[in-house]
């Protein structure tokens, strides 16, 4: 079973996802989060275009599957399961959303 936990306590935790179009974007894993049975994977694209401000606009969701020791990545198309994700994952990691003033 591969684990995550691992990959989040890495040196180098950047994980390299192609799109579907075929180009290679960068993300860091911060966390993971189970929901209704299912876990999914929090990353933060590591752009130079996600301002600094809206920070939350740079964290993608997606559903983690295994297999052996390889863990897939999957786009979650469910926006209400989105947001409900992204909720439960804010709600478990508040020092990551905490407001800078």
């Amino acid at each position: 079973m591969a684990d995550i936990e691992d990959m989040l306590e890495d040196e180098d935790p950047t994980i390299y996802l192609t799109d579907e179009d075929g180009n290679e974007n960068a993300f860091e894993m911060i966390g993971e989060v189970e929901y209704e049975g299912e876990r999914y994977a929090a990353l933060f694209m590591l752009d130079e275009e996600v301002s600094e401000e809206d920070e939350e606009a740079g964290i993608v969701i997606l559903h983690m599957t295994e297999e052996g020791d390889q863990i897939f990545f999957d786009t979650v198309m469910d926006e209400d399961l989105l947001d409900a994700v992204f909720d439960k994952f804010q709600q478990e990691n508040p020092d990551l959303f905490e407001d800078e003033e």
